[in-house]
């Protein structure tokens, strides 16, 4: 994932590279500005949570989000914010020094009531073991003193969270996979595992995206962006495993096109991806219920018109009625 040092672009620069305003929209009242470095800063000092109870030295940097190609942006603002903090690190302990602590923590901008169902979610998954990033907290809005302003304003809210340093997502797994840069291994039944867990536990992801499944440089898989989680069920389970696959594909997609492949090398590389992603489901749906992996199929088939042709006729094929 690549960020943007906000502080050596320019604000124009910004705007117009990622989308996303330097500056929070007009009539809306944060509770910190997350472009300067000074204030989240201050921020940090009064928040010891978020920071594991370890003095803040002072914040070094913050990045703005920038997806790679075909990515897609992100629909909330979402900051890094790197930080020194003094501790203990085990290296010194024996020597009893003291060093200065690099750290990171994403802060996404989002709505209040969005930031409190998001914190709790993840609040629950993180104390329960399963792989998300770790929650440090949530700041919500400060009461503005212009109550005729007030009424116009759309307050925003910022969730606290560990950032993960990933090697790549979930779809890009697969387009490595597609493009005989990589072999399945076990990652096929980490990933179910962890989506039945989440299930387990009684949570549907909601946007289960690939983009949402970071593989970590310890080789681990980890969910991120629980906004819109939601209660687990059925129809919730199949909802899940379209928007996983579908994005994917559509994602795959684009990126075997921009490589110019001629139409024969093109297709074997889809009928790979309909083998894997059959493969992946099947692991999900032999350990949940029989006929999940032939639901998805069946609602991929129907509704997904984001797909391109040559992969809805795999689909076509596969599942004809």
């Amino acid at each position: 994932m690549p960020w943007i040092p906000l502080s050596t672009v320019k604000p124009f620069e910004i705007d117009r590279a990622t989308r996303q305003r330097l500056y929070f929209g007009l009539g809306e009242f944060p509770p910190l500005n997350l472009v300067d470095p000074k204030e989240v800063e201050k921020y940090l000092r009064w928040h010891p949570k978020l920071v594991n109870n370890e003095e803040i030295i002072s914040v070094t940097e913050v990045y703005g989000y920038y997806p790679d190609l075909y990515e897609h942006w992100s629909r909330n603002k979402v900051y890094l914010i790197d930080f020194l903090t003094e501790g203990i690190p085990i290296s010194s302990i024996e020597g009893g020094g003291l060093d200065l602590v690099k750290e990171n923590v994403v802060g996404k901008v989002v709505d209040p009531d969005a930031g409190i169902r998001e914190r709790s979610v993840q609040t629950k998954l993180y104390q329960s073991g399963y792989p998300v990033p770790e929650p440090r907290g949530l700041s919500l809005p400060m009461q503005a003193e212009d109550e005729e302003i007030l009424k116009h304003a759309k307050p925003k809210s910022v969730l606290w969270m560990d950032y993960i340093n990933s090697k790549y997502t979930f779809e890009k797994y697969m387009l490595r996979l597609c493009l005989g840069e990589e072999r399945v291994n076990s990652s096929f039944q980490d990933i179910s595992d962890l989506i039945i867990a989440m299930w387990d536990l009684g949570i549907a992801h909601g946007d289960l995206k690939g983009e949402h499944i970071l593989r970590t440089k310890k080789d681990n898989w980890v969910i991120i962006d629980l906004g819109e989680a939601k209660d687990d069920e059925y129809t919730a389970r199949v909802a899940d495993l379209y928007v996983l696959v579908t994005d994917t594909t559509v994602f795959i997609e684009r990126h075997l096109r921009s490589r110019n492949l001629d139409e024969e090398a093109f297709n074997h590389a889809l009928t790979d991806l309909g083998d894997a992603l059959t493969l992946f489901l099947e692991n999900i749906s032999t350990s949940v219920r029989q006929n999940l992996m032939t639901d998805v199929w069946r609602r991929i088939r129907k509704e997904a018109t984001i797909l391109g042709d040559a992969f809805r006729n795999i689909v076509v094929s596969a599942f004809p009625t």
